[in-house]
């Protein structure tokens, strides 16, 4: 019994090597090959659309890169590197002075290999949570978390792919029972990946309360761990306060990133409670309307146009997997702070652009559309993964392209 119980787990090495394989050729050929059907165009007054070589490194690949070599740096009132969190920018840089590797290359292949260890680790939770025979559902998880329209974010130099990983090393943990202070240095990891990382907090929490037997010794166990599940977000914190004086100087950084200047909380609250984000894109004459946002004009193809599409849609398979029984609590926890933290924070102040990146990173999202597939008949389930990979492979053309895809 302990000899297949071993081999059975031995799967999703292999397994989820060959899913990272085939999702990531998707990317790597859209990039390459798809390229053809757009023409270049004018971005921040550069043209683009001819060199492919450095499309890993747009957008947010650039400040990734420009804090890895120079470090840090605020300008008030303009966009700035201390808006970026350190840990993906740190370890590329690591990364490079181990292997030589030019930063560039190591911002990539820290991202992938994160992605890489993220499938496989996903293919062992999944037989965690739902049993050693459950090897199609594995399947179903891995296509649809590898081919989800937003994932080529996962394969460039982003840090979503180590947000990924560190989120479900936690969960997995949990599931596992590790030591309550390894599982609190995981979730401070995650901190210093992106604030959105805090949102793993009330899950320890959780955790941590139902492995004690006595409410007394929960509450003293919460009172250093979730101290020492902050640790990333406090070191560097306490770097920007003697770097720049302020140690919430990323905040009035990101400011510089609102779409919309300042309100008051009833103004956002309403906002909010209308959806007014949401349904402004489709209005002409408003300001947030898509075609002035999207250089391409294609609203089937507008990623800026789908961005609310693709976070409602990660609220509506949590709320099923939570009311089927599918999600844990602390799978739950994790995907509210996840989807809740942006919405609160930011769905006003940015009209809820780069939305479909936030709700890609809810891990546990995929543990239900997988779960949906594999009831699925067969044909119903090849033309979504089938949907689904043609449009990774055109957001992946249009992002090496430098169109707006934040």
């Amino acid at each position: 019994m302990g000899q297949a119980k071993d081999a059975s787990y031995g799967i999703p090495l292999a397994s989820g090597t060959l899913y990272y394989v085939l999702t990531s050729l998707v990317v790597f050929v859209g990039g390459c090959m798809m390229r053809g059907l757009f023409t270049a165009h004018t971005v921040g007054g550069r043209v683009v659309g001819g060199d492919l070589g450095a499309f890993f490194l747009n957008w947010d690949g650039q400040w990734f890169k420009d804090i890895a070599i120079n470090g840090y740096t605020y300008i008030p009132d303009r966009q700035s590197s201390v808006n970026f969190f350190p840990a993906y920018p740190a370890i590329a840089r690591a990364t490079s002075a181990v292997t030589g590797l030019d930063i560039d290359v190591a911002l990539v292949v820290v991202a992938n290999l994160c992605l890489l260890t993220t499938f496989i680790i996903l293919g062992r939770y999944v037989q965690e949570r739902f049993g050693a025979a459950e090897s199609r559902l594995a399947k179903f998880v891995m296509l649809a978390f590898g081919l989800a329209p937003p994932s080529f974010f996962f394969r460039v130099a982003y840090s979503e792919s180590l947000l990924l990983l560190v989120t479900l090393l936690a969960l997995y943990g949990m599931c596992r029972r590790w030591p309550l202070a390894a599982l609190a240095m995981l979730v401070g990891l995650a901190t210093a990946v992106r604030p959105v990382g805090v949102a793993l907090v009330p899950a320890l929490a959780h955790h941590v309360w139902t492995r004690q037997p006595k409410a007394r010794a929960g509450a003293v166990c919460l009172a250093w761990l979730i101290p020492l599940a902050l640790w990333g977000l406090a070191a560097y914190m306490a770097y920007l306060y003697f770097r720049f004086g302020d140690p919430f100087i990323f905040v009035e950084s990101h400011r510089a990133w609102n779409k919309y200047p300042d309100a008051s909380f009833v103004e956002k609250v309403w906002a909010i409670e209308t959806l007014h984000p949401f349904w402004s894109r489709f209005i002409p004459s408003s300001p947030a309307y898509w075609a002035r946002h999207d250089g391409q004009h294609n609203p089937i193809l507008s990623l800026y146009l789908a961005d609310p599409f693709y976070f409602f849609t990660a609220v509506f398979f949590v709320v099923v997997g939570a009311r089927r029984g599918w999600l844990t609590t602390s799978e739950i926890l994790v995907s509210v702070g996840l989807l809740g933290m942006p919405m609160a924070l930011k769905c006003y102040e940015t009209n809820m652009e780069g939305f479909a990146r936030y709700a890609a990173v809810v891990l546990p999202v995929y543990l239900v559309v997988g779960k949906i597939l594999s009831c699925a008949t067969v044909l119903v389930a090849m033309v979504l993964l089938i949907i689904s990979c043609c449009l990774l492979a055109i957001y992946t053309a249009l992002f090496a392209q430098w169109y707006v895809l934040l």
